[in-house]
């Protein structure tokens, strides 16, 4: 079960603070995802930065450099080739 941490925003900046979600799979193992540098992009925020740890083991650092939006997507987008299915 996924529990997301709280949301927290940087009082003075209304920034949101890093975010970090606990993921427990059956067995109790534990995997953390800790989400900063969130940053505007057309205006919706996206975690630039995540640092994944299992057991608490550090396990990933996942560095964005770029994001891109589409004001709208293309139809192939959601309609794959049926012929990529077919092997």
């Amino acid at each position: 079960m996924l529990t997301d941490g709280p949301l927290l925003l940087e009082p003075a900046l209304q920034l949101v603070q890093p975010v970090q979600s606990d993921d427990r799979v059956p067995g109790g193992l534990e995997f953390i995802n800790e989400y900063s540098d969130f940053r505007e992009v057309n205006g919706v925020l996206f975690a630039f930065m995540e640092v994944t740890y299992a057991q608490g083991q550090h396990t990933a650092d996942v560095t964005l450099e770029e994001v891109k939006t589409y004001d709208v997507l293309p139809a192939e987008h959601f309609d794959p080739d049926p012929s990529a299915a077919s092997s």
